[in-house]
């Protein structure tokens, strides 16, 4: 009873232990600049050391604002003479306002892309940094890191506006004092990923193989692994301003609000322009007529007897996006949708791999399956999609989710009843065959994958002499049964939008070539298939 007591206490410690150093990595580490800041003197830049280039300046009510040129993308920045101000310059915190328009002043606009050089003593030249986004509403972006080779004398911030190029400047202070910013979120999280690192070194692997329950203790396991894979890009994903941008390129929420509507063609109506060229899908001639992309004409959909349609496969849509516009009339983010394929993809390859096991390879352990997951999981790219999540990934992240879950019920759908005989599972082959047609639905040459079933359930072709063949056709209705009502769907959704059943609109997309003329040629499709 006292050695029961002593452990639990012990862990209660370890805990308490954990989440003090949980507090002290948010306060050392993420807010590491707050306390190098403390030791910077503060300078506030006057307007006799702040130039402007490429802005016209403008007054409304006692304000003073600045708006590009018609003559200039973008504008410039100066901010002179700061090695005058101080000995060594850190930091820039921009108080800036970023006004929507000159006639509607106190709208946000949202983002602009600062991209800084700095003149120091030891460049003769500009130098380049990398470049830094600025958003109004985000207190952190407001702060600018520099790093120079001794007295920094200039600093250019050459700005890109999302929106209408409208700034207002209301202070500027070098080497500023940033507040500590303390995230409870990213301090759970670091909590977490601390408590599953210490709970995977303290596992005894070798008494989970041989526990009969092991069951819990592997998805324990596998569920901390999987936390200590996705989470820290949960963390970037939402600190990465960029990834924050306003991303015009919206088709398959566009895709959502035309399905409300009770049409498959986007809402918005194609200028006069497009519809009265003769070869819409020339780019260069689009660029002759002086039409600009994103203004004048939808790019990257495809554009069909008047009407704009998104090409991307239809699943994500009805899974994602089409459902929360229903019913919230909001619409759902990439990072969301590319961080629900992240979980679901790595829990449907540890599946996957386990299920092979569990039917051909019995003695691999536990261990092994895991780390075999990880290296799956990390070699598919689906890192780098959560760290910059983008609508062109989601059709491929989609269909690769459905193709490993296809994968492992149709590999968990085979059963060994005894020594000599092995049995089929048939509803777990029939699910495996509706996810093996949805990858359809969300890329079409991920078909490629199903042509595995032969392979796999080879050993199934016969029947024999005391079986029925009744359980035969039981088995290819479950295998082939689910491929016909997607197909059905597919071919049916194709019809209506291209006049065709086979024509996904591909051939009618509005990018730099016409692709209309793609060609299949022997030697691309076989490097095709070899990369697939």
């Amino acid at each position: 009873m006292k050695h029961s007591i002593e452990n639990k206490n012990k862990r209660y410690m370890q805990v308490f232990y954990l989440l003090a150093i949980s507090v002290l990595i948010e306060i050392l580490i993420f807010n590491f600049r707050s306390i190098q800041s403390l030791f910077y003197q503060e300078q506030e830049v006057t307007g006799e050391h702040i130039r402007l280039d490429g802005f016209d300046a403008y007054t409304l009510d006692g304000r003073e604002f600045y708006v590009l040129s018609d003559s200039c993308d973008v504008g410039v920045v100066y901010l002179k003479g700061l090695d005058q101000l101080t000995d060594r310059v850190h930091n820039l915190y921009l108080e800036w306002e970023l006004p929507l328009a000159q006639d509607n002043p106190y709208t946000v606009s949202g983002i602009c892309t600062i991209t800084p050089f700095v003149r120091d003593e030891g460049h003769d030249q500009y130098t380049q940094l990398a470049d830094h986004v600025y958003r109004q509403d985000n207190e952190a972006s407001k702060y600018m890191w520099l790093q120079g080779m001794g007295k920094i004398r200039t600093v250019v911030l050459k700005t890109d506006f999302s929106e209408q190029g409208v700034l207002q400047i209301n202070r500027v202070v070098i080497n500023a004092h940033r507040p500590i910013q303390f995230s409870l979120i990213r301090c759970i999280i670091v909590f977490v990923l601390l408590m599953a690192a210490v709970g995977i070194k303290n596992a005894d692997w070798e008494q989970i193989e041989n526990n009969g329950n092991k069951h819990w203790q592997e998805i324990g396991i596998v569920i901390a692994v999987g936390m200590a894979l996705i989470f820290p890009e949960m963390i970037l994903l939402s600190a990465n301003e960029y990834i924050r941008k306003d991303n015009h390129f919206q088709p398959y929420q566009m895709l959502a609000e035309a399905f409300a509507a009770g049409q498959t063609s986007l809402l918005v109506e194609p200028s006069e322009e497009i519809k009265g060229m003769d070869n819409p899908y020339d780019y260069t001639a689009r660029v002759g007529l002086g039409l600009e992309e994103g203004v004048d004409y939808l790019w990257d959909t495809a554009y069909y007897k008047g009407h704009y349609y998104t090409y991307f496969g239809v699943v994500p849509c009805l899974l994602f996006y089409y459902p929360v516009w229903a019913l919230t009339h909001q619409h759902i983010s990439e990072t969301t949708v590319v961080l629900w394929c992240a979980v679901l993809f790595y829990a449907g390859v540890y599946l996957l791999i386990n299920s092979i096991c569990r039917v051909y390879f019995k003695t691999i352990p536990f261990i092994l399956q895991l780390i075999a997951t990880v290296m799956v999981f990390l070699g598919s790219n689906m890192m780098a999609c959560l760290g910059n999540p983008d609508a062109h990934d989601i059709p491929r992240l989609c269909g690769i989710v459905f193709l490993v879950w296809g994968g492992y019920f149709w590999n968990s759908a085979i059963r060994k009843k005894n020594a000599e005989e092995t049995e089929l599972v048939l509803w777990r082959l029939a699910l495996g065959s509706f996810c093996m047609a949805l990858t359809v639905g969300c890329r079409p040459n991920l078909a490629l994958y199903s042509f595995v079933a032969p392979a796999l359930f080879w050993q199934f072709r016969k029947v024999s002499l005391r079986e029925e063949r009744k359980t035969a056709w039981k088995r290819y209705l479950a295998l082939i049964g689910p491929y016909i009502p997607v197909a059905v769907g597919l071919m049916y959704y194709n019809q209506i939008r291209f006049e065709s059943p086979f024509d996904f609109g591909f051939a009618y997309n509005l990018t730099m070539q016409d692709c209309r003329h793609t060609v299949i040629s022997l030697d691309k499709l076989i490097l095709g298939i070899h990369g697939y």
